[in-house]
């Protein structure tokens, strides 16, 4: 059997296959099409006997072989014109591959899927007419027929890498892993020098849980290719899930060295010293993400900085708000603004300005009555000076809000058994309980009750 893809197409159309098409891909398609070589190899083709290659009458191949001219010359219409005219129940599969073939490299891929199914059903065994359907099932989002009709290829002996190439990107788009990875690694033996191949396999070793392989074979190819980003980021991933995020943090230390460094890049090595508890460091990269972002985003700030709340990182917390708003203050809108006033109000309630904070929440109920967080935050902040009537009030306003309410009843309790009144707390703890899974909760939650009973007045 002739194959009709040039060898110099091949590893072309398994690029193409495994990521994007692009304009031109479909260039270099037409320029091969419309080379004496391929234009002899067409002919020869179509005389060719051989049970995977439909059979065509001497009249039809002429036909053929003038369409093949035209699709080498990209006239399209006049090729498909001819086509159409042609196909009947009784011609040759070939005209159905051909009509096929011209929508393909029109990447109008629906309509190739109807074409190459019309050819593999005049002549089931026509092994490149399913190994292009599976191509346009690809093209056309459709990766779980593709793998049926590019299995059916590889049956009929389609074991050149390009076809392995399209079986990989079609079990890679159906996440079965482990089918994708046998086929890179035959792909990876035909064509060894190809590095997207490698990148893939080590990708599936990622999906698999496989982080160790992972890592080991994003290291080989850095070593090839050190001034491809992806691999640098790749590996640092693969080192996160195995628990080793400081050298994460190395390879990305790397690649802002290299001046490869981008938002991303910086905003991941913010987070992970933030995670490690270096909180000065952290935020110098938030800002440098800040910086190089074309688009800045202050979310990924806000959730830092409440991390730092938590951690007590005041100072550092501080810093990273203010470049926010120095930078960002037109650009934010309400709910951003709110947050940052939010965000102010713990940094004023961990440095003892309670005052300040309460200003802060009752400014931002005022602007939204439903704020549950900021009516949690005022009822803790009352409770705290020791006025419970007002802390209860704000309380039981932010019960209302479902975003809030567990968080809500579990400090409207604690507030009752500040004063004594541990049976009232019961059944807000109950349903707090009832939303939320906490062994600390639950702890209290027995404690209370224990006191209630002890006292006479609890269930």
């Amino acid at each position: 059997m002739i194959n009709l893809l040039p060898s110099r197409l091949r590893p072309l159309l398994a690029i193409l296959a495994l990521f994007a098409a692009d304009a031109a891909w479909a260039d270099e398609v037409a320029d091969v099409w419309n080379t004496p070589e391929f234009q002899r190899r067409f002919a020869d083709a179509l005389l060719v006997e051989s049970a995977v290659v439909p059979p065509v009458e001497q009249d039809e191949r002429e036909t053929l072989v003038e369409v093949q001219r035209l699709l080498g010359q990209r006239k399209y219409d006049e090729a498909e014109s001819i086509l159409k005219r042609e196909i009947d129940a009784k011609s040759s599969a070939w005209f159905d591959f051909l009509l096929g073939g011209a929508y393909f490299n029109q990447e109008r891929f629906e309509d190739a899927v109807s074409e190459y199914t019309a050819a593999t059903g005049k002549f089931p065994s026509f092994q490149q007419a399913w190994s292009m359907l599976g191509a346009s099932q690809l093209g056309a989002g459709l990766p779980v027929e593709a793998v049926g009709s590019l299995a059916r290829a590889y049956e009929l002996g389609a074991k050149d890498f390009r076809t392995l190439g399209l079986i990989a990107k079609a079990h890679l788009e159906t996440e079965n892993w482990l089918a994708a990875e046998f086929a890179l690694r035959n792909l990876i033996m035909l064509d060894p020098a190809q590095p997207e191949w490698q990148a893939k396999l080590a990708q599936t070793y990622f999906k698999q849980g496989r982080y160790a392989e992972t890592a080991s074979m994003f290291g080989s190819l850095i070593n090839r290719y050190p001034d491809e980003p992806r691999f640098w980021k790749f590996q640092a991933d693969a080192f996160v899930r195995m628990g080793e995020p400081m050298r994460a943090a190395e390879n990305y230390e790397i690649l802002v060295g290299l001046g490869l460094g981008d938002a991303d890049a910086f905003e991941v090595l913010a987070n992970i010293y933030a995670n490690e508890g270096l909180a000065d460091v952290a935020v110098d990269y938030y800002i440098q993400a800040f910086e190089a972002s074309d688009a800045p985003d202050p979310t990924f700030a806000f959730r830092a900085a409440e991390n730092f709340v938590r951690r007590g990182m005041i100072d550092d917390v501080s810093r990273l708000l203010e470049h926010v708003r120095t930078e960002m203050d037109e650009d934010l809108d309400t709910p951003q603004r709110t947050k940052l006033r939010r965000l102010s109000a713990r940094i004023a309630v961990a440095r003892g300005k309670g005052e300040e904070q309460a200003r802060i929440l009752e400014e931002i109920v005022s602007i939204d009555p439903t704020d549950g967080e900021a009516l949690v935050l005022l009822g803790r902040y009352h409770a705290g000076k020791g006025d419970y009537p007002a802390a209860i009030a704000w309380l039981e306003r932010a019960a209302l809000n479902p975003e809030v309410e567990a968080e809500a009843k579990l400090r409207h309790a604690e507030t009752l058994v500040r004063q004594g009144k541990y049976a009232p707390a019961i059944p807000l703890l109950r349903a707090y309980l009832q939303q939320e899974s906490n062994p600390a909760v639950q702890l209290f939650f027995d404690q209370v009750s224990a006191r209630a009973r002890a006292a006479g007045k609890g269930g």
